[in-house]
């Protein structure tokens, strides 16, 4: 019970801090140029917050503690410094340097947060739930801090210090070492991991096009997206999370494809000029299931993984790096208001993503099959006290189609 709790405080830190920080930046942003550009660059800095996310894999594996302890002492004090320049920025291209070394900062954390999360519960069964109460929490702390706490540069040493705290804390944590690779089927593993990316890629695309088009209206200073509203997103969080895990995760793809179809319908009632806060609300309530299934998601897949530190915290790469890819092509589609190109590119984009889900729910399938293979081989190993090297050759002889030459030379053993 206390690692679950460990995992989902660490969950909604990150959340709390990385949007609220995205949220700050647009607001400074918006006062340093157009609404346009404001949006625009909201997805420069999301698409170069994934070089901090793939970093985290390179600087899990330096071997020396002290060179890992000063690089990360250093981190708070970078991020001090942006975060000043940040709020003192009287120049566009200031403001815009300081948010890219500021969001790679997030990236890196947010990584390291999701792997240290995903030491603390493995395989849970209820990871999807865990997953969504956290970031609930995390919506729900940056609703109070918007509304409560007025002032940018109060908010701004708020952040700080949760970052510089937390920094420290991961420091100090000395269990959470290294997550034990699995071995068997990697080739499959790859290709479950390419598909799923894919899949979260083209659903981000949906996504990211009404993200963009509701901080379009932030942005002008038509809503504020900081507001009750925003609440939807915590609890549709949770009752994704609950629906997500549901007999095993059972039903979390075709729940998913029912979120998107609204989301689709979202779309075309945001730019058909119907009413901004319907689908304000119709975004909240979708955004929340999708931020649920694409952590869960690659949270599940990087336990099996060979490189968990990387494919932890991937869900929420591959989604800042399909908003930045597709942040220029969306706004110029709201703002030409042409509703039959919309409408013809929203509805390839869902049919990609009806044939990654297929592909990703047949990976899987193909993963459990494997899995139940394994589980029967493990209890036979068992019953009749085989070694571990007497089990290898048996699960080669039992699964392989080479020829028995082939296969003595692949276990370097004798015919």
């Amino acid at each position: 019970m206390k690692k679950r709790f460990t995992a989902g405080v660490l969950l909604a830190i990150f959340t709390f801090l990385f949007l609220e920080t995205e949220y700050l930046f647009v607001n400074i942003m918006g006062t340093l140029s157009n609404s346009r550009q404001a949006v625009s660059t909201q997805g420069i800095v999301l698409g170069v917050s994934v070089i901090g996310f793939l970093l985290y894999a390179l600087f899990h594996r330096i071997k020396s503690a002290f060179v890992k302890r000063v690089v990360t002492v250093m981190f708070p004090l970078i991020m001090a410094v942006c975060l000043f320049f940040l709020y003192e920025a009287d120049s566009y291209a200031i403001c815009l340097f300081a948010g890219f070394v500021v969001f790679v900062l997030l990236g890196l954390f947010g990584s390291a947060l999701h792997y240290h999360a995903l030491f603390y519960v493995g395989r849970d069964s209820h990871l999807a739930l865990l997953i969504g109460v956290a970031y609930a929490l995390g919506l729900l702390f940056q609703f109070i801090c918007n509304n409560l706490v007025r002032s940018q540069m109060v908010q701004l040493i708020f952040v700080f210090i949760l970052f510089a705290a937390t920094v420290y804390y991961l420091l100090i944590r000395k269990e959470a070492v290294e997550l034990e690779p699995v071995d068997k089927g990697e080739k499959q593993k790859k290709i479950t991991g390419y598909i799923l990316v894919l899949c979260v890629l083209c659903m981000t695309m949906i996504f990211a096009a009404l993200d963009n088009a509701v901080t379009l209206q932030h942005a002008k200073g038509s809503l504020d997206v900081g507001q009750w509203p925003r609440l939807l997103l915590a609890v549709s969080g949770i009752l994704a999370g609950f629906l997500f895990d549901l007999k095993n995760h059972r039903y979390m793809s075709i729940v998913m494809f029912c979120v998107t179809l609204l989301s689709v319908l979202c779309v075309l009632v945001i730019v058909t000029g119907g009413s901004v806060l319907a689908g304000l609300v119709i975004f909240y309530l979708s955004s929340g299931f999708f931020v649920v299934y694409f952590t869960t998601r690659f949270m599940n897949y990087a336990v099996q993984s060979s490189i968990p530190a990387l494919w932890a915290g991937m869900g929420r790469a591959v989604n800042n790096a399909g908003a930045a890819v597709v942040t220029g092509g969306s706004i110029a589609l709201v703002e030409g208001g042409n509703v039959i190109l919309i409408f013809s590119v929203v509805l390839v984009l869902f049919a990609l993503i009806s044939i990654a889900m297929f592909a990703t729910e047949r990976q899987q399938g193909k993963k459990k099959t494997g899995d139940v293979q394994a589980l029967d081989l493990g209890a036979f190993a068992e019953k009749y006290s085989l070694t571990k090297r007497e089990t290898e050759v048996l699960e080669a002889l039992l699964n392989s189609d080479d020829s028995a030459k082939d296969l003595a030379k692949q276990l370097y053993i004798s015919r």
